[in-house]
């Protein structure tokens, strides 16, 4: 994604919305390197709540509910 869709992209969003990126690439999350370069794919606005798993690690509920609140949610990739 190029920096001008980007813009765009936020210029829509408010803010004060937290904003958090994901991923399911297994080349990304099972690999053991000391970094990886990663691109935005897309960025969409649920609503979720932000919490840790039983393993403390962050994750989101995602659903309208009494806890969660509206989040940008960037979708990244490490195959472009």
């Amino acid at each position: 994604m190029n920096v001008g869709k980007l813009r765009k992209l936020l210029d829509n969003l408010s803010p004060d919305m937290e904003l958090v990126c994901y991923t399911e690439d297994k080349e990304l999350v099972e690999n053991g390197s000391g970094f990886r370069l990663i691109e935005i794919e897309d960025i969409q606005i649920v609503d979720a709540r932000l919490k840790r798993d039983k393993n403390h690690y962050a994750t989101l509920e995602i659903g309208k509910s009494e806890l969660s609140q509206k989040i940008a949610l960037a979708n990244v990739t490490c195959n472009f």
